[in-house]
């Protein structure tokens, strides 16, 4: 079992508790494909956070290669990989589903990001330790990741709470609306990208050796050097994107810089990697 130091800034971020469900979710997912020769096998199981805002359609699936689970292109903070959202093949569905379970391994996953479990909370306390834990889980287990542009965020009652309370809120100008963006950074992002659809633009699969990054990602030594810190076993620059920097801003560079290291994308087993 995990110790309760481990778990000690899980329960203040709600993640035990999304973990749970998304366990229950699979196990609601398996029991209805049936079992024996009458069982029919789900091709994609998508879980979503039940306060995102969706501002356009989803992305078709038909879009979508069956060698990765994709999530949507976000702002992965702290080095790790939004949870929001996931669109999982049913063949990587039973293991990815099953992170509720796997908190009893935390210093196995954790140590394929270099890290420990004790390592991770003594610096993240109570902050974005799902998304780190998503990623470092993905690693272990070896499953591919791919990405698609966003088009929701999450969103909270103007009711029940003050948007002028939240750092990070996209508040309304105008008075009386019931909901707000609660991070600017995937809210911005996301309408940006509806913006565009609407616009005209229509969705097509990109490889990643042909996405233009900007910043671009050529920055020499220090690029590859804080790439290898932030991916590999060095534990005193882990963070070296920013997340204790006082010049981190969950702005652009920062957020983009992290795509330009392939152990970003890791493994990589598919040229669509």
């Amino acid at each position: 079992r995990a110790s309760w130091g481990q778990l000690a800034g899980w329960g203040v971020n709600r993640v035990l508790r999304d973990l749970y469900g998304q366990h229950r979710f699979m196990a609601d997912v398996t029991r209805c494909e049936g079992e024996g020769a009458e069982a029919r096998r789900y091709r994609w199981v998508i879980w979503t956070r039940a306060d995102a805002f969706w501002m356009a359609p989803h992305p078709s699936l038909d879009l979508l290669d069956e060698d990765h689970v994709w999530v949507p292109d976000a702002c992965d903070h702290f080095v790790g990989v939004t949870e929001h959202h996931a669109v999982v093949p049913r063949r990587f569905a039973d293991l990815f589903f099953s992170r509720y379970t796997a908190l009893a391994s935390l210093d196995e996953t954790f140590s394929a990001c270099g890290t420990s479990a004790g390592w991770e909370v003594e610096r993240l306390q109570h902050g974005c330790l799902a998304e780190r834990y998503l990623r470092c889980f993905l690693r272990r287990h070896r499953i591919p990741l791919a990405r698609f542009l966003p088009v929701a965020a999450l969103a909270r009652d103007s009711a029940s709470l003050d948007c002028s309370q939240v750092v990070t809120a996209i508040c309304p100008m105008m008075p009386g609306c019931s909901h707000f963006l609660r991070d600017n950074c995937d809210g911005t992002l996301a309408a940006s990208v509806v913006n565009r659809l609407r616009w005209g633009w229509r969705w097509q699969m990109v490889w990643r050796r042909e996405v233009v990054m900007q910043p671009p990602c050529k920055l020499g030594r220090n690029l590859r050097e804080c790439c290898e810190a932030s991916f590999r076993m060095t534990q005193d620059s882990h963070f070296c994107w920013g997340a204790w920097d006082p010049s981190y801003t969950h702005g652009a560079t920062s957020l983009s810089l992290e795509r330009c290291c392939d152990e970003a994308y890791f493994p990589r087993v598919w040229p669509s990697q």
